[in-house]
């Protein structure tokens, strides 16, 4: 793993990007250099479910190459994902999003609870982004 969060629209083990990027933030945002408006998913975009230890399933982007070791580094990448969510309400306001309100704050405080004490326990699904996107549009 190359970052210590999950970044939107690259692969969740090796951080490769897998979407045309748009548009990027800029230097000195927190999330610099990182895709801002993203387009099409490039043909090796896996989209992979997981199903979670409270019964909830989540959804994550891999590459080809990644897809097939998910389900042996689980606790890895769930880390990341965590300190992903929690990079999020640190930045909320700089991605574009209002002040969250105290009732908010509790609300995504305990829901981020939730997933942090929740355990990925394997894949469900795995398929091209592609085709998953391509299927919704026609």
């Amino acid at each position: 793993m190359n970052q210590k969060r999950k970044i939107a629209g690259c692969c969740t083990l090796c951080d490769k990007e897998l979407v045309d990027v748009l548009s990027r933030w800029v230097e000195g945002h927190p999330y610099a250099g990182e895709p801002r408006d993203i387009g099409k998913w490039h043909d090796g975009a896996m989209r992979l479910d997981f199903v979670l230890s409270g019964g909830s399933t989540t959804t994550l982007t891999f590459c080809d190459d990644c897809a097939g070791e998910a389900e042996s580094r689980l606790p890895e990448i769930w880390r990341k994902c965590l300190a992903s969510l929690a990079f999020e309400v640190e930045y909320y306001v700089a991605i574009g999003h209002p002040p969250m309100e105290e009732a908010h704050r509790r609300n995504v405080h305990a829901s981020n609870m939730r997933l942090a004490g929740e355990i990925p326990l394997g894949v469900t699904s795995r398929r091209k982004w592609r085709d998953q996107v391509d299927a919704r549009s026609t």
